[in-house]
């Protein structure tokens, strides 16, 4: 699959037996992850995803977006690979993953509901059926049981 930069990737899941995930995809959502994406693009080595889950409603986009956008950026300057903090009301997690294709999402933004633990649930269901094969996306299912 090949996405063109300014594209947002959203992959629709079918879950049975449990509640879906309450995941965010209004337009102060889509704003921020696409200017995050566009402000990093160049600031994200290849081999690397930046993966950020920011809790809804977010308050102050805007002024979220530019100081989180030089957090990643001191996050991948110092070489560490996790950040968990709040900025402006919003709980925001960061975590920098390695490895993976040059095509691969620089950034993957998800804006969720405060209930993450739901997504948890459904990464590790989705590891458990085998749903989850590439190193990739077992790397963001770990990293939602993480938190």
């Amino acid at each position: 699959m090949s996405i063109a930069q300014d594209e947002i990737p959203l992959v629709t899941l079918t879950f049975k037996g449990v509640k879906e995930p309450r995941l965010r995809f209004d337009k102060t959502t889509l704003g921020l992850v696409k200017r995050l994406q566009t402000k990093l693009a160049n600031s994200i080595p290849d081999g690397r995803t930046v993966v950020t889950t920011i809790t809804a409603p977010i308050r102050q986009d805007s002024k979220t977006s530019s100081v989180l956008e030089g957090r990643i950026q001191e996050l991948l300057a110092t070489g560490r690979g996790r950040l968990k903090t709040t900025i402006y009301g919003n709980r925001i997690q960061v975590r920098v993953l390695k490895g993976g294709a040059i095509r691969t999402a620089k950034l993957i933004g998800f804006v969720h509901n405060p209930e993450l633990s739901r997504a948890r649930e459904y990464s590790q269901q989705m590891r458990e059926r085998g749903e989850l094969r590439s190193s990739r996306l077992a790397r963001i299912a770990k990293f939602f049981k993480r938190y």
